[in-house]
């Protein structure tokens, strides 16, 4: 059963270079007895969607750590505020600018809101398999074609820490009377260390949803939706939000919330320096075996030859649990929560292993033609047929590879030859694709 599994794995001394952000450890424990706090809404507690009391003073703080006008708590994650906040800055019909790497939440809110979706694809790092910074050019080339855009989303840190100039993107989407939501999921620690860029809430952004749980000491599928400007009407926000999510919330995850943004407005100066200097000393040890990325140094990237083959010596060798393996690059995840044995644990592991990569990945295919709108694709009849005979029929549902979650083909999409041989390869090389059932892809009948 899952509970043993999950107190096995307690007893197994792996150290989690991964999410949740609480890294299990002791010192930032919120419950010491879980079915003690499972309660429910009452007048004590408050509630969740319509927030008077405890739960209105949670979200005040989380609002003034950030510096957003206002804030609310998600137990759904990035993904429930992700689709909360496309639809309360879209209408159906509208046309929307969206990052390529977007998450597969943004593609399932583009066919829920019966929103027109422009793709804008990111810069490519082929030494590493992975989507770089959206240049502020592509965003303004794409404007001057579609000016009638209301609403550009973008991830910004991506899921192996880019980040991009999200101040010059905002300007570029105010002139044009457009709004600017970005998917900070991965960036909730921005902002408080100068060891990190500032967050997107103070860069001119209108929307800005943060995953607690990823990289600060908060229960998973905890998280933040911030409104920053008057562009976006808060009353729509909220309704959405409430739209998305459970009227049932779980105060074992909204306690920890609690705990960890009351933590961080009491102790964030100290802990954040205490993180600051242990991360920096270890990335200075290990400098070799590590790439270096402009934006999140809590994000650790580590070239080499086979990922899935690191991540498992890291494993069995050295207890280690990696945040996710792509084809050339391992990635780890840090926060305030890691210690000085986990992050000498790590440096030693790799100064055994002396990890390098020579292969390069190559880029996904451009975007495959649109036939229809992805909310016409998801509501037309389908069937499954293998990739091969899929190719020059449209997509009824996304495909994409799981880890990061960013789809590589999406409802309304033209499968096309290039497309169908680069997942060929992915799968050749053992990456796990989400979408397909017994190998097949499902396509409009």
């Amino acid at each position: 059963m899952l509970e043993d599994k999950l107190k096995e794995l307690t007893t197994r001394d792996i150290y989690p270079f991964h999410m949740p952000g609480h890294k299990r450890n002791p010192a930032f424990a919120f419950a010491p007895s879980p079915v003690a706090l499972d309660v429910t809404e009452t007048p004590d507690t408050d509630d969740l969607h319509h927030p008077t009391g405890v739960l209105a003073e949670t979200m005040a703080l989380a609002a003034g750590l950030a510096g957003s006008r206002q804030a609310w708590l998600t137990v759904g994650g990035s993904t429930a505020g992700l689709l909360a906040g496309i639809a309360a800055c879209t209408h159906r019909g509208d046309t929307v600018l969206v990052a390529r790497n977007c998450h597969r939440s943004v593609a399932h809110a583009l066919a829920l809101c019966g929103v027109r979706p422009v793709w804008l694809v990111p810069e490519w790092n082929a030494a590493l398999g992975v989507y770089g910074r959206l240049s502020v050019e592509t965003v303004t080339a794409t404007l001057r074609e579609h000016p009638d855009a209301k609403l550009l989303i973008l991830t910004s840190p991506t899921y192996e820490g880019v980040v991009s100039d999200i101040a010059a993107m905002a300007d570029a989407v105010h002139a044009v009377g457009a709004t600017l939501l970005v998917d900070e999921a991965h960036g909730a620690h921005f902002g408080f260390s100068p060891l990190f860029p500032r967050s997107a809430v103070t860069l001119g952004a209108d929307v800005v949803v943060q995953s607690l749980h990823k990289t600060l000491p908060s229960p998973t599928q905890t998280g933040v939706v911030h409104r920053c400007s008057d562009r976006v009407d808060a009353e729509q926000l909220a309704y959405q939000l409430a739209v998305y999510q459970t009227s049932s919330p779980s105060y074992l995850l909204l306690c920890g919330a609690d705990r960890c943004l009351r933590l961080l407005t009491a102790r964030r100066e100290t802990l954040f320096a205490a993180y600051e200097r242990r991360l920096t000393a270890f990335r200075e040890r290990v400098k070799p075996w590590l790439c270096p990325i402009d934006g999140d140094a809590g994000k650790l990237l580590i070239p080499c030859e086979n990922g899935d083959a690191l991540s498992a010596r890291l494993r069995q060798e050295f207890r280690i649990e990696t945040e996710m393996s792509g084809q050339h690059h391992v990635l780890a995840m840090t926060s305030v929560a890691d210690t000085d044995e986990g992050f000498d644990r790590l440096a030693n592991a790799l100064e055994r292993l002396r990890p390098t990569a020579s292969a390069k990945a190559l880029p996904p295919p451009p975007p495959p033609p649109q036939a229809m709108w992805p909310c016409e694709a998801a509501d037309k009849p389908y069937e499954r047929v293998s990739l091969t005979e899929a190719i020059g029929r449209v997509a009824a549902r996304e495909v994409y590879a799981y880890p990061p979650g960013i789809p590589l083909l999406l409802a309304g999409e033209t499968l096309t030859d290039a497309l169908a041989a680069h997942l060929l390869a992915l799968q050749a090389e053992g990456v796990e694709l989400h979408g397909l059932t017994d190998n097949k892809i499902a396509v409009v009948t």
